[in-house]
């Protein structure tokens, strides 16, 4: 039998110090995590990363600038 499975990624940024998580509401209380999610079907781990930041944090969308500056 062939086990269900998927890929997912997960970015944590670093910039004076401090560290970017996003807070969740979940049933169990509020979480916080780095942003990131399942890739989708044809998807590159940069591409699901900026998706998933666009999505998750638009105002903070920037991002594509410093991964595009190679930090």
């Amino acid at each position: 039998m062939r086990a269900n499975f998927f890929v997912s990624t997960a970015c944590y940024l670093k910039k004076d110090n401090k560290i970017l998580f996003i807070k969740f509401n979940k049933k169990w209380g509020q979480v916080y995590a780095p942003i990131g999610g399942k890739m989708e079907a044809g998807e590159t781990p940069t591409e699901c990363l900026l998706r998933e930041f666009k999505e998750h944090s638009p105002k903070f969308w920037d991002i594509k600038s410093y991964y595009d500056s190679g930090f």
